[in-house]
């Protein structure tokens, strides 16, 4: 799977939660992406897992390259089984995305883009196992299903705490929805990300956000 310029948004917006905690879980963490830039971001321990073994098997080599393996371990395993004993301050996921959307007719690039394998109320059900009591799920989206996630995390005991909706330009409609859901939150805090300005540069949120991750920003 490519590296998008939306999952290393996400990355960066959840980085911001991540410095003080001690333990995150990346449930299908593909090649690593995710995991890493936590990694950068905080001194937890990160367990990183993936369903599809090409995916597996890139991001073993990724965590491997980099210079934050010794606080990183990956899973080759489905998380509906997944059970290590412990329970995190931070789950991050960026779910299979579509529904009802055309299938490549790849079994690897199906499983990692449609929601067949993992329904949500099925992955806020495991986070629900596998989150601290005070901990926190971030969770990446199409923007079309950002009223199904809220009423299914609100059905499911999850509140959101902050939501932020990623547009490529201001004249371009949302694309994405990025939550973080705990517990115990009053009510959501709300804000929106452009990528791009009207010059087709990358605004100051977006450069900000990433910068610690890309080079030329």
């Amino acid at each position: 799977m490519k590296v998008t310029t939306d999952a290393s948004l996400f990355g960066a917006w959840v980085a911001s939660s991540a410095e003080t905690v001690e333990s995150i879980l990346d449930i299908g963490a593909g090649t690593g992406l995710l995991s890493l830039m936590l990694a950068q971001a905080s001194t937890a321990r990160v367990h990183a897992v993936e369903i599809e073994k090409e995916c597996f098997g890139q991001l073993q080599e990724n965590i491997s390259n980099s210079m934050f393996s010794k606080q990183m371990d990956a899973f080759l395993q489905d998380i509906k089984t997944f059970d290590v004993g412990t329970q995190y301050d931070l789950i991050i996921c960026n779910p299979p995305f579509h529904q009802d959307q055309l299938r490549s007719g790849q079994s690897n690039v199906d499983l990692a883009r449609h929601d067949a394998g993992l329904l949500l109320p099925e992955l806020l059900g495991i986070c629900s196992a596998l989150t601290q009591e005070r901990g926190s799920v971030f969770i990446l989206l199409p923007y079309y299903r950002k009223k199904e996630c809220l009423n299914i995390a609100a059905e499911m005991g999850w509140q959101a705490e902050r939501s932020a909706t990623v547009r490529h330009s201001i004249q371009h409609e949302p694309f994405r929805v990025m939550f973080q859901f705990s517990k115990n939150a009053n009510e959501m805090h709300e804000e929106e990300i452009i990528i791009h300005d009207e010059r087709g540069h990358y605004t100051t949120l977006f450069s900000d956000l990433l910068r610690p991750y890309y080079l030329y920003l």
